[in-house]
């Protein structure tokens, strides 16, 4: 378990099919940390963008701030793909 200030998320850009900047990135997701690798004990959520679509953020990385918290593994869930 080590202390974590953010968790960024990098998008990706594809250029070979032409989808363009942000390819792949979820419209809605939650970050969560925790020392559980099974998420039943200890979830801190870092961020929660489930209730509504993000704009697309084309190759700007997304930062979900931590504050020191101390975990062993990260969980990133997309509940609505682009």
């Amino acid at each position: 378990s080590l202390p974590l200030s953010a968790v960024m998320l990098h998008p990706c850009r594809d250029n070979f099919n032409g989808i363009g900047d942000g390819f792949g990135f979820p419209l809605r997701y939650k970050v969560e940390i925790s020392d559980d690798p099974n998420f039943k004990t200890g979830v801190v959520k870092l961020a929660d963008y489930t209730e509504h679509d993000v704009p697309n953020p084309g190759v700007l990385a997304q930062s979900a701030a931590a504050g020191g918290k101390s975990a062993r593994y990260i969980r990133v869930t997309a509940t609505k793909l682009a």
